[in-house]
């Protein structure tokens, strides 16, 4: 378990050192990971690191990017986190707080685009980055944290129980490009 850290702003970060995978703070390399909250001026390099992702995948404007990022600020516990290193973004995921009225209205929290540079895998950038969304979604007083991988490989799965998460639901999706209605339709309603 990772030790208990305040919830990041904008503009802080705090600092890992990966060293061997038995100690709590890790070194590899003599290399640092710096994780932070993601700021207008990373989306460059935040959009190409999406590709390690979703190659191919279609981005958003830089201006758009800076607009969605303001959102996240709106939302309260919500987040982009990224993970640096020599100062290079070398792995990112994104946490959503949501409010709910079960639970005591307790919120949830789902983590998404959880990705990691494919020169830096296999070094527990992912695992520091996933910790890091844990602990800000129960300081923002979530009861649970999601997550959802469409990916079958076992190395991934194995990744999320390692990183603290069970496999214990059945997840179900629905896509907009599967969907009859158009999205004009939708936001004319």
């Amino acid at each position: 378990m990772l030790p208990e850290r305040p919830l990041l702003r904008r503009g802080q970060a705090h600092t890992i050192a990966i060293r061997h995978q038995s100690r709590q703070h890790l070194q590899m390399d003599n290399d640092h990971l710096h994780i932070r909250r993601a700021g207008h001026g990373d989306v460059p390099e935040l959009m190409a690191l999406y590709q390690h992702l979703s190659p191919g995948d279609e981005r958003p404007t830089d201006d758009e990017a800076i607009s969605i990022l303001d959102r996240f600020d709106r939302l309260e516990g919500s987040a982009i986190f990224v993970g640096e290193m020599n100062a290079r973004l070398v792995g990112s995921c994104t946490l959503v707080v949501i409010p709910n009225l079960t639970r005591g209205g307790r919120p949830y929290a789902l983590i998404e685009n959880v990705v990691t540079h494919s020169e830096f895998r296999n070094r527990g950038i992912g695992k520091h980055l996933l910790g890091t969304a844990s602990q800000a979604a129960w300081q923002a007083g979530c009861y649970k944290v999601m997550l959802l991988t469409g990916r079958k490989e076992q190395e991934v799965l194995d990744f999320y129980v390692s990183a603290g998460f069970e496999q214990s639901k059945t997840g179900f999706q629905k896509r907009l490009e599967a969907c009859p209605v158009k999205l004009s339709d939708l936001l004319n309603i």
